[in-house]
């Protein structure tokens, strides 16, 4: 009998926020469920942030292929089109698809809202449900609004009275209204959907073979009250961005309250595992399963003077989990280099066609990229719009043998040379520089991008 399929993205998560890659973690179900599975050391995220890196993982390819990433011409929240657009014209077909072919049951449940259907990643499932936490949905579909009239905050109302938009108004307030009665009855910002998710999936049967999605946010900011009704009612995304540029600095006492907070939504997303894994154990279906525990990238907690992720491509933020439990609690040999999400779908599917027992996801070489943001300057930020554009530049890094090589593609400038984590230079290791960039030099493609010079 062919195996179930189970990929969960715990999206924003770090490694060390989880056992076994930190044994001072609290996630004892994570920990016990990795007792059955086979643990990878070096999982690399092809990119910061969400969109990309999903696609990559549905696609096997890296941004800079499939194309589904940040674009002169798209704003993210509002082009989902375009989204589904770039996939479909993607080469490969999406993992979804490709089990659905071999006569899998396709299901997906999702809590990020990058993800929703508009976007294209429903293709090839079944059912695909998206939690709406928090009405965090509805925020997308206010953009026009946004565009016209600055952040969602009730100083635009008299702008709106006195331009005769009725219509507008009616939206803002009842805006205002649901987010937040949703907000009280969601248990937001702790709870942002996972909950329901499990619900959902305790509630129902899978016909086998199944392929199951999930992407769980637990882990994703807003990590306190406030900063969620920030975030909500002002549309405040750019925060992280100032921090970055020394505009506008975090204190180090809110820093300390986001570790404490992230670390506490870890425990969470660990509860919901454990109840998942076990309610699969007793409906008899665990051992015939490959589950997959992952993340779409981490999550900077200023250690570099960045906190959030997306614009670089810190460890912090693309060194990512990778935990996989084949069938029976199958062991593989783990070889020597790193693991891309773009490798885990012909993983995946080689477990269903081959029975595998071998390791295919590692390989010695792997990349990440970034691509230059376009973003909405509101009046209040758009006279820091030089220092703003010049954090949210295209990067490109790629690790192999234990060097790490970044680049700003921009400036063509080194942002990181590094060796198992440390810094080196290029003086000190000149073939593998070399070497390095000549991997990226490659791995731009058409990308019109500026490299560092030889040593």
């Amino acid at each position: 009998m062919k195996p179930n399929i189970i990929l969960i993205v715990v999206d924003t998560l770090r490694r060390d926020a989880i056992q076994p890659y930190n044994e001072k973690a609290r996630t004892p179900n994570i920990n016990n469920f990795s007792n059955d599975s086979n643990v990878f050391q070096d999982a690399i995220s092809p990119s910061p942030w969400t969109l990309p890196s999903h696609a990559s993982l549905f696609t096997g390819l890296y941004p800079t292929e499939h194309k589904v990433r940040n674009l002169p011409d798209m704003d993210i929240s509002t082009n989902f089109f375009k989204m589904r657009e770039l996939l479909r014209g993607n080469k490969s077909i999406l993992l979804s698809e490709e089990l659905r072919k071999r006569g899998y049951n396709t299901v997906a449940s999702v809590a990020n809202p990058i993800l929703s259907p508009e976007s294209g990643f429903d293709e090839g499932f079944d059912v695909y449900m998206q939690m709406d936490y928090a009405g965090i949905n509805t925020r997308y579909k206010m953009d026009n609004i946004r565009k016209r009239y600055g952040n969602l905050e009730l100083g635009i109302l008299p702008r709106i009275v006195l331009d005769g938009n009725v219509s507008y108004l009616a939206d803002v307030l009842k805006y205002f209204y649901d987010t937040w009665d949703n907000y009280k009855r969601s248990g937001q910002p702790l709870i942002k959907g996972g909950t329901s998710i499990l619900d959902l999936i305790l509630s129902s049967s899978f016909e086998q073979p199944f392929f199951l999605f999930l992407n769980l946010m637990e882990m994703h900011e807003p990590y306190l009250k406030s900063d969620f009704l920030r975030d909500v009612i002002n549309r405040n995304v750019y925060t992280n961005i100032l921090d970055a540029a020394g505009v506008k600095n975090f204190s180090q006492s809110l820093i300390k309250k986001y570790n404490k907070a992230y670390f506490e939504e870890a425990g969470l997303s660990d509860s919901i595992i454990g109840k998942l894994i076990s309610h699969l154990k007793i409906s008899g279906v665990y051992d015939n399963t490959v589950i997959v525990l992952t993340s779409d990238h981490g999550q900077a907690l200023r250690e570099k003077n960045f906190f959030g992720h997306g614009t670089f491509l810190y460890d912090e933020i693309i060194k990512i989990p990778l935990i996989i439990k084949l069938p029976e609690n199958r062991k593989i040999k783990i070889k020597e280099g790193y693991q891309s999400l773009t490798s885990l779908k012909d993983f995946i599917l080689h477990q269903v066609d081959n029975d595998g027992t071998e390791d295919t996801i590692t390989e010695d070489c792997v990349f990440s990229e970034e691509n230059r943001k376009r973003i909405f300057l509101t009046p209040n930020l758009a006279r820091f719009e030089d220092i703003i554009s010049g954090t949210l530049a295209s990067r490109r890094c790629v690790f192999r043998n234990g060097f790490k090589l970044s680049v700003n593609a921009e400036e063509g400038s080194i942002e990181e040379f590094t060796l198992n984590g440390s810094p080196v230079t290029g003086s000190e290791y000149p073939q593998e520089f070399n070497d390095l960039l000549y991997e990226l030099e490659i791995f731009r493609g058409n990308d019109n991008l500026k490299l560092p010079r030889e040593v």
